[in-house]
């Protein structure tokens, strides 16, 4: 019976010493893959403490730096935004058709791009009289004229150039065409009573039964048979097509002009485009997915040679993790072509009496002879500014009165008065004598001002009764409004 007893004993004593082993090697292997674990896990902390490390001194060092980089990346688009911009302005010019000069419509166009400290140039060209050659004769509507030898005298961009004494239209749109004083100024020395000139634009494309020279602007003066020394100026805005031309003639068989350049010209301004609100830069955040691998950063490189600024925004497990990759947006310039209105007088209706500072003036019926934009409208007769800005003014009536003397006045039209100034505002003032046997003078005037929105201008003669020409060519008012 004892011996019995004492086996069973024995077998389970020798049980415990293996069950002991086993537990021992169990918890020692869990405690090495514990730390294993462990040091992995402060590995990738240090790692990560390290990044944050390397991303608050790349910070603190582009800091200082951040326009550079701005700048490196607009410079590397900005050829390709003046490309869209040259498209963009292209576009909106042939939306508009040739016979848009009588045309009400507003025109309008927004240009989203980088902005550049560098603005598109606007294109310009002056012709000068070149006085190592003389003038010669031209038939213009059966008729000899007299024609001027030109050298160009000012050139800017490659959208007008000079060609056989005329100006080459190279991209259409519209321009300003100027001739006096700063522009198409003809210095006269002839003793036939009256002289002037015409610019005359000479269409590539013809439709139908149209004529293919068109008088854009007329000068006249009347000349003095024993000091005959006058200069005649005239300008205006016209659009013009790709390939048309430019002529300046003086409707006379043989006139006695000077030739020096400071007194006769010709030249042309194209209209641009101008930036009506600009938007500031803002920071754009992209957010990048990044895998850790082996203890290195592995994923998207910066762009543009902008370094990324690393802000973990979660950690979803050890091996990956996402970050804020920040670029500064590029800044947003709305731009619309260059407003302005031209107001022609309507040869189908007559003056008309208007009572101005207790006095009876004689006012000028008006139509629409080009308008681009919606700054400026025709309202009643009189110029609408419908936003504030400056402006170029410019105003040219053709008197065929024999009134000692004749003119015209500007006036501003205020829509908001302060105090006791009054509402009615004098801008510019033009006066012309005039010979009672042979009257016939054009006055031209124009400046700069800056108007208000809501404002108005209205043209006026100061006399009761004036006789002047209704011509479009001769009597026009107009504005163009400034960049």
């Amino acid at each position: 019976m004892p011996a019995e007893d004492v086996g069973p004993g024995r077998g389970e004593r020798r049980r415990l010493p293996w069950l002991f082993l086993v537990l021992v090697i169990a918890a020692v292997t869990s405690s090495s893959l514990s730390v294993i674990s462990l040091y992995h896990v402060l590995a990738l902390q240090a790692e990560v403490e390290g990044l944050r490390a390397e991303v608050v001194r790349k910070r603190e060092e582009q800091s200082g730096t951040l326009d550079e980089h701005m700048q490196g990346a607009e410079k590397q688009t900005h050829q390709q935004e003046e490309e869209e911009h040259k498209e963009r302005i292209e576009y909106l010019q042939q939306t508009e058709t040739d016979d848009s000069i009588t045309d009400h419509n507003v025109l309008s166009k927004r240009s989203v791009g980088h902005t550049s400290n560098k603005a598109e140039p606007q294109p310009c060209l002056q012709m000068m009289a070149d006085n190592k050659k003389t003038t010669f004769q031209k038939e213009f509507a059966l008729d000899l004229c007299t024609a001027i030898p030109w050298q160009v005298g000012l050139k800017r961009g490659s959208a007008l150039e000079e060609d056989q004494g005329t100006i080459l239209v190279k991209k259409e749109g519209f321009f300003f065409i100027y001739s006096q004083l700063s522009f198409s100024q003809v210095y006269y020395t002839d003793s036939t009573f009256a002289m002037g000139h015409i610019v005359i634009r000479i269409k590539k494309n013809v439709v139908g039964d149209e004529s293919q020279h068109v008088v854009l602007f007329r000068c006249i003066q009347s000349m003095n048979r024993v000091n005959h020394f006058n200069t005649c100026y005239t300008g205006g805005v016209v659009k013009l097509d790709s390939g048309d031309r430019l002529e300046l003639l003086i409707p006379r068989t043989h006139a006695n002009i000077s030739l020096e350049g400071d007194s006769t010209f010709l030249g042309a301004i194209k209209l641009t485009v101008i930036v009506v609100k600009l938007i500031p830069p803002a920071i754009q955040l992209i957010p990048v997915h990044y895998i850790m691998r082996k203890g290195s950063l592995q994923g998207k490189l910066p762009v543009n040679g902008i370094s990324p600024i690393f802000n973990p925004s979660h950690i979803p497990c050890y091996c990956s993790f996402i970050l804020d990759l920040q670029i500064p947006a590029p800044s947003q310039k709305i731009l619309e072509p260059q407003p302005c209105l031209q107001m022609m007088a309507d040869n189908k209706k007559t003056t008309f009496q208007k009572e101005f500072a207790l006095d009876l003036c004689t006012a000028i019926p008006w139509q629409v002879g080009l308008k681009r934009g919606s700054a400026l409208e025709e309202d009643q007769g009189t110029i609408l500014v419908k936003k504030e800005g400056f402006f170029f003014i410019y105003s040219q009536v053709y008197y065929t009165d024999s009134t000692f003397a004749m003119g015209h006045i500007v006036i501003r039209i205020k829509k908001n008065v302060v105090g006791d100034e009054s509402q009615h505002v004098v801008l510019f003032r033009c006066i012309q004598s005039m010979n009672r046997v042979n009257h016939f003078n054009t006055c031209y005037t124009g400046g700069v001002v800056k108007l208000d929105s809501g404002d108005r201008l209205e043209l006026l003669i100061p006399r009761t009764h004036a006789n002047i020409s209704l011509e479009g060519d001769s009597t026009f008012l107009g504005a163009i409004k400034l960049a």
